[in-house]
């Protein structure tokens, strides 16, 4: 049974200073995944960045799912850098025991701009995936509940972990420069 389940995030922040227009590059935005994340190729001049990145397990009941997802982020040169998905590997369990992942599909994009004084931030994260028994069994709602949930929690968490890193990286490189 196919089940799809989204989340979408967003944020607004002051931006921290007029340099940061000059370092928010997509490179700076791959890199602040190190700890995940394996860049693949870089081209235009740092314009694309593809990266892998290991998304954290989607534990959903009693399957779990370990997704490797290839991104590209782009500037257009317009304040404007986006995110997406362009591939995804996938490793099911259901109860511990590796399975046959059947239909498997993510779609993660994102885009970070800036407005006036703020950066601003949205993203979405959506999923469509054969939900095998036992779970197919249980009430579409618990399921679609369940599911949107979860990914909502991953999507928070890679925001949460993409801020403090660019914040990071970006006061190390105020200091280099």
């Amino acid at each position: 049974m196919l089940n799809s389940f989204a989340a979408q995030e967003s944020v607004s922040l002051p931006q921290p200073s007029p340099e940061f227009a000059q370092y928010l590059q997509p490179y700076q935005v791959a890199i602040a995944f190190q700890d995940q994340a394996e860049i693949l190729r870089r081209s235009g001049g740092d314009r694309l960045v593809r990266f892998r990145l290991h998304l954290p397990p989607l534990a959903f009941f009693q399957m779990q799912i370990f997704a490797l997802v290839d991104l590209d982020v782009w500037s257009t040169g317009d304040r404007y850098l986006y995110l997406e998905s362009q591939a995804a590997t996938v490793q099911v369990k259901l109860l511990g025991m590796e399975i046959q992942p059947g239909e498997f599909s993510l779609k993660l994009r994102g885009k970070i701009y800036q407005e006036a004084e703020r950066l601003i931030g949205e993203a979405s994260l959506n999923i469509t995936v054969e939900v095998p028994p036992p779970i197919s069994l249980l009430p579409s709602d618990l399921r679609q509940q369940g599911g949107d949930r979860l990914l909502a929690e991953v999507l928070s968490d890679l925001k949460l972990k993409l801020l403090q890193q660019l914040i990071k990286n970006y006061a190390n490189w105020l200091l280099e420069t």
